[in-house]
């Protein structure tokens, strides 16, 4: 059992890691993008306003 439970488990845990990494690269990205979006916005809307 602990032949065979070990590496499955051990896949698993490493499997979730890799995941939970991406995931929140993803994450972290889209936040990113979405603050430059922002930034972008409130830039013309500005721009606009002032002229």
């Amino acid at each position: 059992m602990d032949v065979t439970g070990g590496p499955l488990i051990g896949k698993a845990v490493s499997g979730l890691a890799t995941n939970s990494i991406s995931a929140m690269v993803i994450l972290v990205l889209l936040a990113v993008a979405a603050i430059v979006h922002l930034l972008i916005f409130v830039n013309t809307c500005q721009y606009w306003l002032n002229y």
